[in-house]
């Protein structure tokens, strides 16, 4: 579910650029440990099932049934996302980070050689979908789709798991916790559920996972350097960049202990 868009404006004379307006959802969001703790067990559980359910149900959606095509290019996509946060590092490193050249040697010599294409959100995560105030297990909107194409789909299970944090484990920094709650389900499982939904193989997926944290690390520092800079000013950035090494860390661990050829090192 996605909020309805009420209008588009192209006329750059009346605030400066083209925008739209999206119609307001009556809604909560859960982005830290705090918000889910006021879900009981039961919630959380079922919250969970219901993000991979609409995460399979987009990424089975025919692109040209919804007049998507042309919106990306599924061929190539792993490739091209390779070349441009590698472009992104650089051009907001703030320090020199030899982890990210071992990282970007591995990601790029393990590609794998088939992708499932369809529509990518970009930013699948918790924090991102809207739910009702009076069922918080029931998703009301999909929200942030700016980085949204057509591509390899799987992208958004990296994502997903990235941001899904678990007891005992390094939490990532963006939500500290949030999934780590009783009643979430292990990464593993949101991993097989959303596998056995969509009837896919998914040997591969470990490079999915470390792409993940590696595109993430890349937009906190980018993030980290703006504000540095004064461009860019707003709660938590000025820590962003503490995030990143954490963040390196666990792809580079995750790309070593896997079975992935190539990404192994």
């Amino acid at each position: 579910p996605v909020p309805r868009v009420l209008g588009l404006c192209t006329d750059e004379n009346v605030i400066g650029a083209d925008f739209y307006v999206m119609e307001k959802l009556d809604g909560m969001t859960c982005r830290t440990q705090e918000d889910t703790a006021r879900l009981t067990e039961q919630q959380r559980g079922r919250l969970a099932d219901r993000m991979v359910a609409t995460l399979v149900a987009l990424h089975e959606v025919d692109p040209a049934s919804v007049g998507l095509v042309g919106w990306g290019r599924p061929e190539g996509y792993l490739q091209r996302q390779l070349h441009r946060w590698r472009k992104q590092w650089q051009a907001s490193q703030t320090q020199p980070r030899p982890e990210v050249d071992e990282l970007l040697r591995r990601l790029s010599s393990s590609v794998p050689d088939r992708h499932l294409p369809g529509i990518v959100h970009g930013d699948f995560k918790l924090d991102n979908m809207m739910l009702d105030v009076t069922d918080p297990t029931r998703i009301i909107g999909v929200l942030d789709w700016e980085m949204s194409t057509l591509g390899d789909t799987l992208t958004d299970l990296g994502i997903l798991c990235s941001f899904w944090d678990q007891e005992g484990e390094f939490f990532n920094p963006i939500t500290a916790g949030a999934t780590a709650l009783p009643g979430f389900p292990a990464r593993t499982e949101v991993i097989e559920k959303y596998v056995g939904a969509r009837g896919i193989e998914v040997s591969d997926i470990d490079w999915y996972l470390v792409f993940a944290d590696f595109k993430i690390a890349v937009i906190l520092e980018g993030i980290h350097a703006r504000h540095r800079q004064g461009h860019t000013t707003g709660k938590d950035f000025e820590t962003a960049g503490e995030m990143v090494a954490p963040l390196l860390a666990r792809a580079l661990d995750l790309a070593s202990a896997s079975a992935v050829r190539g990404l192994k090192g």
